[in-house]
């Protein structure tokens, strides 16, 4: 599972290790969380997703319902 932050360097780091796990891993998933909204740069990420109140049982859900990452892109 990976976190992605929301601005560009979260979305290029984020495709940069989905690509490097892509046929290592037995599943590759890039969660967007939910109420961050995207930046071009110092966006949000999971710190920030933490204190606006999500917690642990919430990140299993997302995670446990977010699709496989296939090479095409993450959803923005």
């Amino acid at each position: 599972m990976i976190l992605a932050d929301r601005d560009v360097a979260g979305d290029n780091h984020s495709k940069y290790v989905a690509q490097s796990l892509k046929g290592t891993a037995s599943k590759v998933k890039v969660l967007i969380l939910p109420g961050l909204t995207w930046k071009a740069s110092k966006g949000p990420d999971v710190s920030d997703w933490l204190l606006a109140g999500g917690d642990e049982d919430e990140l299993e859900a997302l995670s446990d319902s977010a699709p496989d990452w296939e090479p095409e892109g993450i959803p923005v």
